[in-house]
């Protein structure tokens, strides 16, 4: 019989965990850093490297060695990134059409405008000379091409961008850890020969097409991709918020917990089976077979999901788990979490830059944590599973989402069993099933859950909106999540609701009476701009429809507002008011003053509100801060969309704010006739455009700082160069949304602007946009 392995050290298992810590946590300060500096890395861990072999003292020594290891994954990570950004398109190639030899390395993901695919470059560009590992391509018309194929095309070039605003989510470090080089847009090709083709793509874009056979027009589609395929793109975005309010997003997907359950199953197949022919169980033990089947079943169904994050974590971990069990070590959960960490880090190390790396990972760790401390019975465990599970992703889903879900706990008891216990296993079986039968009965059970779903949405509270919590407040909150899963009797494990509070009553720092905070938000090509006072919120214009999500919603939550209490639609273009029903859909609002037509899919999303047309001489005031309408006038002939644009005054105790929207020098001249008071900040008209921001509207106002939103690359041209250089002719300073991210100014006795770009201070955020 094989001898089972004592335990290690006290000390040597101390040394284990610093040194299994040290690499995730450098290769991580590295990806958060805000320059690249890989060779201050290499020297340090030199240095210690020699320090190790001048200072032989076993426990110095392995300190040096952690340090080293520490510094070498920092050096390693910063290396690697420093490659990867390299490769990006450069902006001299914007919107310059190139014919390209690349390979389709993904599934085609079909949106309501188009589709979207990722491929490689198969030859660099000629002139000028550069290539890509990847490129985002988007079509419009035509037919798409397919999984695999490699294709001669020409294609519409631009450089990775994104809009930068408080609290959305990163895009631009999306595409670095997707090492996604260029964006495209697709405009011919022809198909020529390939040099290799991926049979696992090949493989999962037959499932696919098998499954949008079988499914075709059926709502569940999407979700029954997502469990088999990991494909996601199908699942529509009023099914999304549903997942999202009711907390059981990381079911729609390939998710651990399917893994696992898949993983069990096959091994309880394989030790049944095994077990009734006696020359496999002489040659190998039922039980081994069993951790074998079980890993490889485990391994299948990560590679059908794309090898994603939460796969490579569960797989890397059952892998670790079933390496122990065979080698009859004992060894700690702890250590093979860390293993597992270690081993998704070091294969990728721009994973930390996604969110869902940390919320699977420290879910699981503390899930882990927990059930170390007890071994209740299995219905026991199962709700005690659960609690931990809600408790752990509490500061989690606030940092991240800025929300928890109040049905969490309720939707995913309910959810769990029927999608890892019924529905996924189904589709499973029918990715195999000719007839369909196993198919149609996941979506339709899909979709009976959705129902049962739905239903507590309406009727119960569904999210707990919260500002997202500073870095010190989730590690006090980690600390109070991990007191308060130890078993009960333990001292001070009460304490932990204290360390808890302060991420759940996270709230930012409001304006004084009297001054005010205003966001000039980055929603490209259009407008948005919220203020705050003391207690009061009012958003002015929402830009276009995707933004409600990218933009809006975070901003709010950073804003620490419970609702709106105005909102402002300055007029009927959709760049300034596309996004309002889909705002309106999931945030209140007490009142609306628009220019819109009385029909506007807006104003009927929001029946509740107070709503009033947008006319010169409103006015109001909150917290010592004043608000005029200044136009349109009651008397005004208005021509067109852009002339009915409301013009917001804003009169705090020390400066004077106007927000013009997207009025042309007509306007301005009426204003002037009106005798409208100078202001100190400025937002541009219309963009930017030559059509407003007359020279003698500007000399009439004479703003110190002038403010834009535009897009950056916006087909327009905006802002034109002569209408920046009649600001700065009236000593005005010119801050662009485009150039800058959003712009965040505290309006007091002075002004205090700060970018969202300097805010973010990351290395992929380091160099403006040229």
């Amino acid at each position: 019989m094989q001898a089972i392995h004592p335990p290690p050290s006290r000390l040597a298992l101390l040394a284990s965990y610093a040194g299994l810590i040290s690499i995730p946590l450098g290769i991580s300060i590295a990806q958060w850093s805000a320059q690249l500096q890989p060779a201050r890395w290499t020297l340090a861990a030199l240095v210690c490297a020699i320090a190790t072999l001048i200072f032989r003292r076993r426990q110095l020594g392995r300190l040096l060695a952690i340090i080293m290891l520490f510094c070498l994954a920092s050096a390693y990570t910063q290396w690697r990134a420093q490659q990867r950004l390299a490769l990006n398109l450069p902006t001299a190639l914007y919107n310059q059409v190139g014919e390209v030899k690349l390979q389709i390395n993904s599934l085609v993901q079909t949106y309501e405008y188009g589709w979207q695919v990722k491929a490689s470059m198969l030859a660099p560009l000629a002139n000028p000379a550069w290539q890509a590992h990847t490129l985002q391509i988007s079509g419009y018309r035509g037919p798409p091409p397919q999984a695999n194929q490699c294709l001669r095309t020409k294609l519409k070039l631009r450089p990775v961008h994104a809009s930068l605003n408080p609290g959305g989510f990163d895009l631009l470090g999306w595409f670095l850890q997707q090492d996604i080089n260029a964006l495209a847009i697709w405009q011919e090709a022809e198909v020529i020969t390939c040099p290799q083709r991926s049979w696992l793509l090949a493989g999962r874009a037959q499932l696919q097409q098998h499954i949008q056979h079988t499914l075709a027009n059926h709502p569940l589609q999407g979700m029954v991709q997502a469990l088999t395929i990991g494909e996601q793109s199908a699942i529509s975005r009023e099914q999304w918020l549903l997942f999202q309010q009711t907390g059981i997003v990381h079911l729609v997907s390939i998710s651990g917990l399917h893994i696992s359950m898949l993983a069990m199953l096959a091994a309880a197949l394989c030790q049944t089976i095994w077990r009734q022919v006696p020359r496999a169980v002489n040659r190998i033990p039922a039980r081994k077979a069993a951790l074998i089947a079980g890993v490889l079943a485990a391994g299948s169904y990560s590679a059908l999901a794309g090898w994603s994050i939460p796969t490579q974590r569960t797989f890397l971990m059952l892998l670790f788990v079933a390496i122990g069990l065979l080698s009859r070590r004992r060894w700690p959960i702890s250590i093979i979490w860390l293993l597992a960490l270690n081993a998704v880090v070091l294969l990728d190390p721009f994973a930390p830059l996604a969110m869902g790396f940390w919320l699977s990972f420290l879910t699981v760790g503390f899930l882990l944590w927990a059930a170390s401390q007890s071994r209740p019975a299995w219905w026991v465990g199962f709700w005690h599973s659960q609690w931990a599970a809600t408790l752990a992703s509490l500061p989690l889903l606030l940092f991240i989402f800025g929300q928890f879900p109040l049905l969490s706990p309720l939707a995913n008891a309910l959810a769990i069993p029927i999608v890892s216990g019924l529905i996924t296993p189904l589709a499973l079986l029918g990715l195999l099933d000719p007839s369909g039968f196993c198919l149609r009965a996941a979506a339709e059970l899909a979709q009976y859950l959705l129902l049962v779903l739905s239903y507590g949405q309406q009727h119960l509270p569904a999210a707990w909106w919260r500002s997202s919590p500073t870095a010190l407040q989730m590690l006090l909150a980690g600390a109070g999540v991990l007191l308060l899963l130890l078993p009960r009797g333990w001292p001070g494990r009460l304490v932990g609701w204290v360390l808890l509070l302060p991420a759940l009553l996270a709230r930012p720092a409001m304006p004084a009476p009297g001054e005010l905070r205003l966001w000039v938000l980055d929603v490209g090509q259009g407008l948005s701009v919220l203020v705050q006072t003391q207690q009061h919120t009012l958003l002015f214009d929402t830009g276009k429809a995707a933004n409600a999500q990218r933009a809006l919603l975070p901003a709010l939550l950073s804003a620490g507002g419970p609702a709106l209490d105005t909102l402002i639609l300055s007029h009927n273009d959709n760049d300034h008011t596309g996004a309002a029903a889909a705002l309106l859909d999931q945030w209140p609002v007490k009142e609306i003053i628009h220019s819109l037509p009385s029909d506007h899919p807006a104003l009927r999303q929001a029946p509740f509100a107070l709503q009033t047309r947008c006319s010169a001489g409103h006015h109001w005031q909150w917290d010592g801060v004043e608000f005029s309408l200044v136009w349109p006038s009651a008397d005004a002939v208005l021509l067109n969309d852009n002339a009915r644009s409301c013009v917001l005054s804003i009169r705090s105790a020390h400066q004077r704010v106007l927000l013009t929207a997207d009025i042309s020098r007509q306007e301005e001249a009426a204003l002037m006739r009106q005798d409208l008071a100078a202001h100190d900040i400025l937002l541009v008209p219309h963009h930017g455009s030559k059509s407003a921001s007359s020279d003698a509207f500007l000399q009439q106002q004479r703003p110190s700082m002038a403010l834009n939103s535009a897009g950056r690359f916006n087909p327009f041209g905006h802002p034109k160069a002569e209408v920046i250089a009649r600001y700065e002719a009236v000593g005005a300073t010119f801050w662009n949304t485009a150039e800058h991210g959003a712009l965040l100014l505290s309006v007091g006795k002075t002004i205090q602007i700060q970018t969202e770009r300097e805010r973010r201070q990351r290395y992929w955020y380091n160099e403006p946009p040229q």
